[in-house]
């Protein structure tokens, strides 16, 4: 998730007695039912940390360019280092046996250099993401994808690929007997707020385990893209923020990401974002046990009858007679 992911790690690993944890991929599989008696759990919460979907994105962004950076091979050079197996100069950070180099190698969005404040490469980078993502499987470790992409899959995906049994389609996860969505979402931006609320919700107590200062543990994650001569790829946030929230990046990013504006409790980033660029917001439906988004039908001023655009084509003919 970014700056907040292990700073909750060292907070839960501190409290691990009072809150008694367990990976959520021991409970989600199909020996769950097992791990829960093997350790007398009657009950457990799945607990998900979430971020803003623009922020997250734009440290995502700098993650993966500055990792691609830190290798600092055109996409023709990987490919020689691919096919050399990587026994050419310049190759000795390659793994040729790595399936993400080959995908990073064959995508279409990945050269260096590149200019990484370029519409062209932002829409090309949610292209891929939107490629690879979906649909998915749920039953391994996802190894399709480009080298460092997985920093920009959407919250959703991965929260409900994390506990879920089978993924049909981009919004619909069919959860295992323990659910493909967490009972707890905490949000970095309100952290300290939402982890006493839970801990409140479990009977733990402040004495036992303080949820106040957490600190920011990996805030510099961004500084692995080490380029020659020692320098960390630089990346102005507030550019990058500019490009993302305008024209159609804007729309393919929030299409894209819609899922996390609207389940994770940020609503009003949406409206703020994506509602007016989209023409209409979303709207969650239910369907049975199913939770989704769907795009709401144009009311019919708006998309206007047939009829009525077939008088309005005559009226244009007529005014271009005059």
């Amino acid at each position: 998730m970014g700056c907040g992911q292990t700073s909750v790690s060292e907070l839960f690993q501190r409290c691990e007695v009072a809150l008694d944890l367990h990976p959520n991929t021991a409970v989600a599989d199909a020996g769950g039912e097992e791990v829960l008696s093997s350790i007398g759990a009657a009950d457990f919460r799945y607990v998900a940390l979430v971020r803003d979907p623009v922020e997250r994105f734009l440290s995502g962004y700098h993650e993966l360019w500055a990792r691609l950076a830190g290798l600092n091979l055109s996409r023709a050079a990987l490919r020689r280092c691919l096919r050399s197996l990587g026994g050419r100069a310049g190759c000795e950070n390659i793994a040729p046996e790595d399936p993400t180099y080959r995908a990073l190698a064959e995508s279409a969005f990945f050269d260096w250099p590149v200019d990484v404040y370029a519409e062209r490469t932002v829409l090309a980078v949610l292209h891929e993401v939107s490629r690879v993502v979906w649909p998915g499987s749920c039953t391994t470790e996802l190894k399709t994808h480009a080298r460092s992409l997985n920093h920009l899959f959407p919250q959703t995906w991965l929260i409900g690929r994390g506990a879920a049994r089978m993924v049909v389609g981009p919004d619909i996860f069919v959860g295992s007997r323990f659910g493909a969505w967490p009972d707890v979402v905490l949000r970095a931006e309100r952290l300290e707020e939402d982890v006493a609320a839970l801990f409140a919700s479990l009977n733990v107590s402040a004495a036992e385990c303080p949820a106040t200062g957490l600190r920011r543990l990996n805030a510099n994650a961004v500084n692995v893209g080490v380029l020659k001569g020692g320098d960390v790829l630089a990346l102005d946030r507030a550019q990058l923020r500019r490009q993302l929230l305008t024209g159609r990046a804007r729309r393919s990013f929030c299409r894209l990401f819609a899922a996390d504006f609207l389940y994770l409790g940020y609503e009003d980033a949406w409206q703020e974002h994506c509602a007016e660029a989209l023409g209409h917001s979303l709207e969650l439906r239910a369907e049975g046990r199913l939770l989704h988004l769907v795009l709401p039908p144009l009311p019919e001023s708006a998309r206007g009858s047939p009829e009525k655009k077939k008088k309005k084509k005559k009226k244009k003919k007529k005014k271009k007679k005059k």
